[in-house]
């Protein structure tokens, strides 16, 4: 029995019980449910105890209706384990607060106590919170088994939507528009359950064919309609519905009253990779939060806007708005690819301050990442090391950092520590263990590592191929990267490149050439290192003409602006050759700012035909007196 504290006797609450009487009590829960007073709820609490009323029936029954309503789920526990005979109402009632308070687990576990019972039988709003409980754990088999037993109640457009609602989530989308369909009038929270089902799931396309069928239906879309489908429109990258939904949001005035639709617009012009239209939106909305912030945020990162990721993070924080999970990875990933390594510490710092986000696995690994990609990888290990739980990612992360900064046997003890501990390896897992592989020549690992892709039939996945085909060239083994590429299925200018980079290191031209033509006849444009490596090859076999023919090429042919390599390849060749007249003429024609390894090509083309002249000039445009 709970005893009633002093201190509780002195307060003005308690005069309201002197005389007390039944209507005192309704009147008391009145209150409680209309002001959601917890102390009032705390005090008829104390009140019926004294009484040796709190396991009767009828009033330990509407205390843990009390309780639940007021958020106290712990007390209505606790009144209800003590009732002598629970009715089925009060089931009911503390299955919906376990449900409402994010405790499905229980809820389910209490209706399985509660089908055990035999007479008592959740009611209608018990279903809807059950099926609501499903949905949150996406608990396929227990909604199912709830759905079987609805019967008539399916139809109900309460439960009905509740029902698509969770089909949708757990991604039976036949499932969820059978539902939709016995439903006898479908209002708007139909058809956006049924919508957000398809949207999530990748469904774009049907999504928005629902909207317009709900519009020609006459049903107006909610709030939760419209952030549905933007979110849709950004997925798809359709661009016009995308806008013309905008507009109806604008005229609607949804904007400024609205924040989660602002973001959703926010973040489908970023998904559109039209970030200053991104930018626009996100200026005018008169309230901003994590989330509108994170929309912005991530399509800078998306687009490799590393900067302006910074930027908006820092720039967040001074606006007092609290950077989330999201958030934290999204700046960390800019910091390593700026190479921002104290920006980055200055993160970690403020992340190890934040006890949910330093827990999150995806923080985490942007953080071993980003110290990984800044060639701090003593760091990045204590940061691993750190971790209560490593996934793939985690290890992922450690095994690129050292392949990226040529520590190949560090990168691949790894990825055997990986396979030990029993996690398997994903696609980029092995790319990042075949970069290795190729950085330090181990062919029979490289094998080994291809003998398991194959076995699980990832060849075609992402770059894993063109990663073979490179790792086999590197090594060397021109025959095995010829084959491996002959067997892909969709060659790409990475994998294509891979080989002729190959050659093009032992001297062999004529293969170069020959893969290249090969490479244009099947469709695929090179790329700027295509042509560098074509212009080494040139070099190698010392084709002035050829290598003329490629130069121009660059940019009449294929658009591409001539970059620095690709004239350091020129000169390299042109001063090999002797031409040390056509040096000079190259070097007045150059239309990028020149740098010290393009200087010291043409110093050397002047020191192997005695050019004197010419090489004074050098040096007085790069300030050597």
């Amino acid at each position: 029995m709970v005893s009633r504290p002093s201190e509780l006797a002195k307060s003005s609450y308690w005069s309201m019980f002197s005389n007390f009487s039944v209507l005192d009590l309704k009147k008391a829960l009145h209150k409680c449910r209309k002001d959601n007073d917890q102390l009032l709820a705390f005090h008829v609490h104390v009140l019926l105890c004294e009484l040796g009323l709190e396991s009767q029936t009828t009033p330990g029954h509407h205390l843990t209706e009390l309780f639940v309503e007021v958020g106290l789920l712990f007390r209505a526990i606790q009144v209800f384990n003590k009732l002598i005979s629970a009715r089925e109402c009060s089931w009911n009632s503390l299955i919906r607060g376990f449900v409402k308070y994010g405790m499905a687990e229980q809820a389910l576990s209490m209706y399985s106590e509660m089908k055990r019972g035999g007479s008592l039988h959740p009611n209608t709003d018990t279903y809807v919170a059950l099926l609501q409980g499903c949905t949150m754990l996406k608990d396929i088999g227990n909604g199912t088994e709830i759905h079987s037993r609805l019967g008539e109640l399916e139809t109900d457009l309460f439960v009905g939507s509740t029902l698509i609602s969770m089909y949708g989530k757990c991604g039976l989308l036949d499932k969820a528009h059978e539902v939709f369909v016995r439903i006898q009038k479908q209002n708007v929270v139909a058809w956006t359950a049924l919508i957000a089902g398809y949207a999530e799931h990748g469904h774009g396309e049907i999504a928005l064919k629902l909207y317009k069928k709900m519009q020609e239906a006459g049903i107006c879309p909610n709030a939760i309609t419209f952030v549905c489908i933007l979110k849709a429109c950004g997925a798809l990258r359709a661009t016009c519905s995308g806008q013309m939904i905008h507009a109806e949001v604008e005229s609607k005035g949804l904007m400024q009253t609205n924040l989660f639709i602002g973001s959703a617009v926010v973040d489908m012009y970023a998904k559109f990779r039209l970030l200053e239209k991104a930018q626009d939106v996100f200026n005018k909305l008169s309230l901003r939060n994590s989330v509108s912030w994170n929309a912005l945020i991530s399509g800078y990162s998306n687009i490799r806007q590393d900067q302006r990721v910074l930027e908006c993070f820092h720039r967040m924080c001074f606006e007092s708005v609290f950077p989330d999970g999201i958030t934290f990875a999204c700046a960390l990933k800019a910091c390593g690819n700026l190479n921002d390594i104290n920006t980055g510490h200055n993160i970690h710092t403020e992340i190890g301050e934040r006890d949910p986000v330093k827990k999150q696995a995806f923080v985490c690994n942007a953080l071993i990442n980003m110290y990984a990609k800044s060639g701090s990888l003593l760091k990045a290990q204590q940061v691993f090391n750190s971790l209560p739980a490593r996934d793939v990612v985690s290890w992922t992360a450690l095994i690129s950092g050292y392949a990226e900064h040529e520590h190949g046997e560090e990168a691949l003890e790894c990825f055997e520590q990986l396979k030990v501990k029993g996690l398997v390896p994903n696609a980029v897992t092995y790319i990042c263990s075949l970069k290795a592989c190729g950085a330090i020549g181990a062919v029979e690992k490289g094998e080994e590592i291809h003998t398991e892709i194959e076995r699980r039939g990832l060849l075609e996945e992402g770059l894993v191929g063109s990663t073979l085909v490179d790792m086999y060239a590197r090594c060397g083994s021109l025959t095995k990267a010829q084959q491996v590429l002959d067997t892909l299925s969709l060659r790409n200018v990475v994998s294509w490149t891979s080989l002729m980079a190959g050659y093009a290191l032992i001297g062999k031209g004529e293969p170069v050439f020959a893969n290249f033509s090969r490479m244009l006849s099947e469709g695929i444009q090179p790329n700027f290192i295509t042509f560098v490596v074509l212009l080494n090859a040139c070099t190698v076999s010392g084709l002035l003409n050829k290598s003329q023919t490629y130069f121009q090429a660059i940019s009449k042919d294929f658009g591409i602006i001539p970059l620095l390599e690709h004239w350091t390849c020129m000169v390299n060749l042109l001063g090999c050759l002797g031409e040390s007249i056509n040096v000079e003429n190259m070097v007045d024609k150059l239309s990028v700012i020149p740098d010290m390894v393009l200087w010291c090509s043409v110093l050397g083309a002047c020191k192997n035909w005695g050019s004197l002249r010419f090489a004074e000039q050098v040096f007085e445009n790069i300030g050597i007196n």
